[in-house]
C-alpha cells in the first residue's frame, strides 16, 4: 500500500540517499504523531550538512536567505579538520558541472562569469553564469536580432543554438562593426556574462527551530558537526543497550539449554503450570 502510483516509473530510492541517512540513525530520530499514526521525524542528521550541498535561496516574512552552492568533497575534509580539533579551511562556492569562472571579489562576495569565445564570425557561448536560465538568455539575444519589438543597442545577425542535454551553445553572428564594439566593451560584459553570488545573507532555521544568520559556511559546519556528534553519542548509546538486551538474552537461553543437558531442570513429562512456577 506504500508504494508508488504506477505512473511514476522513475520515482525510487537511489542507493546514495542511504549513505547520507544512515539507516543506523532511524531508531533514534524524534518522530512526528498525525492522528495517531507515526510520521517522518521532525528533522534528518544526514553525515554532511546538505544546506551547504544544495545551497538554499528564499525569501519569508522578515527574513530571506542566500546560501550557495559548495564543493562536497571540500565539506567533509573540514568536518574531519572538526573531528581532529584542526583548524577547518576557508571554502569558495563550487557548482557540479558548472565551467565558467567564480572568482573573489571583496569579502563575502564573488564575481561569476560565464564562458565564451570570439570566432571569425562571432561568438560561441559555451557557458552562462550561475543561476541565469537558458530561455531567459535566449530572449536576450533575440532582442538584438532585427525586427525585434525590444531592440537591443547592440544588433547582431543571426542566432543558433546547439545545446545538448547538460550544455548550453549559443552561436552568435554579427559583422565587424558589431564584434568591434564588442571587445571594446569587454566580450563578457557586452554579451551579459557577468553575475555574483553573496555568503553575507546566510540566514537558516537551527536545530532548535529558530532563526540564525550565520557569519560562513564554516560556521554551519561547526554548528551541524556538534549536532551530528550528539546523535552518534546517542546511537552508540542505543546500539549498547540494544546489544547488551540482545546478549543477555542468549546468555539465558544457553544457560537454560545446559541446564537441561546436565540433568538440573527437568522439562519433560511435567505439567505446563509447574514449569511456569
Amino acid at each position: 500500500k506504500d508504494h508508488a502510483s504506477a505512473r511514476y516509473i522513475y520515482t525510487r530510492l537511489t542507493n546514495l540517499t542511504r549513505l547520507i541517512f544512515s539507516q543506523l540513525d532511524d531508531a533514534v530520530l524524534s518522530y512526528q504523531d498525525e492522528d495517531g499514526q507515526r510520521i517522518e521525524p521532525h528533522w534528518y542528521v544526514p553525515v554532511i550538512p546538505l544546506v551547504l550541498v544544495n545551497g538554499a535561496q528564499g525569501i519569508g516574512t522578515g527574513w530571506s536567505t542566500d546560501v550557495p552552492n559548495y564543493d562536497p568533497r571540500e565539506i567533509i575534509a573540514n568536518l574531519r579538520l572538526f573531528i581532529k580539533k584542526q583548524k577547518m579551511k576557508p571554502m569558495r562556492p563550487w557548482y557540479r558541472g558548472f565551467s565558467g569562472v567564480i572568482k573573489p571579489a571583496g569579502k563575502g562576495k564573488y564575481e561569476v562569469t560565464g564562458v565564451c569565445e570570439a570566432t571569425d564570425k562571432g561568438i560561441e557561448i559555451t557557458e552562462l553564469p550561475l543561476k541565469k536560465w537558458t530561455q531567459d538568455y535566449k530572449e536576450f539575444l533575440q532582442t538584438m536580432l532585427p525586427g525585434s519589438d525590444k531592440p537591443s543597442k547592440m544588433q547582431v545577425q543571426d542566432v543558433r543554438e546547439y545545446h545538448t542535454e547538460n550544455k548550453v551553445h549559443f552561436v552568435v553572428k554579427m559583422n565587424d562593426e558589431t564584434m568591434a564594439a564588442a571587445k571594446q566593451q569587454g566580450i563578457v560584459k557586452a554579451m551579459k556574462l557577468e553575475g555574483s553570488i553573496s555568503e553575507t545573507n546566510m540566514v537558516l532555521f537551527d536545530h532548535q527551530g529558530c532563526i540564525k544568520r550565520y557569519k560562513n559556511a564554516l560556521e554551519i559546519i561547526e554548528e551541524f558537526a556538534g549536532v551530528r556528534w550528539k546523535y552518534y553519542e546517542i546511537r552508540k548509546k542505543y546500539l549498547i543497550d540494544k546489544l547488551t538486551l540482545e546478549r543477555n538474552l542468549l546468555s539465558n537461553r544457553a544457560r537454560f539449554i545446559g541446564m537441561i543437558v546436565t540433568g538440573k531442570l527437568i522439562v519433560n513429562n511435567r505439567k505446563k503450570d509447574d514449569l511456569v512456577k
